[in-house]
């Protein structure tokens, strides 16, 4: 398997919104599986391709973290739909 075929995998959903002008992009599915490849990457000299992402794991305060499986939104905003 290869790195793309990876990240399909881990990647459940991508949510594309147009707002204020731009495009928001939000991307859902396996947290810990997302996070063990991004720490797999080597970085782009010079920053070049760097993204500011803010993720929000799970619905509720009263979540399972026993879960492997924890729902992740990465993208331009704090909240979710």
């Amino acid at each position: 398997m290869v790195a793309a075929d990876v990240l399909r995998s881990l990647v459940r959903e991508i949510i594309l919104t147009p707002e204020n002008g731009e495009l928001q992009i939000d991307v859902r599915g396996d947290l810990a599986g997302i996070l063990a490849v991004s720490l797999k990457s080597k970085r782009p000299a010079g920053g070049a391709g760097r993204s500011q992402v803010e993720m929000v794991a799970g619905t509720s305060i009263g979540q399972n973290l026993h879960d492997p499986q924890v729902e992740v939104v990465a993208g331009g905003r704090n909240h979710q739909d």
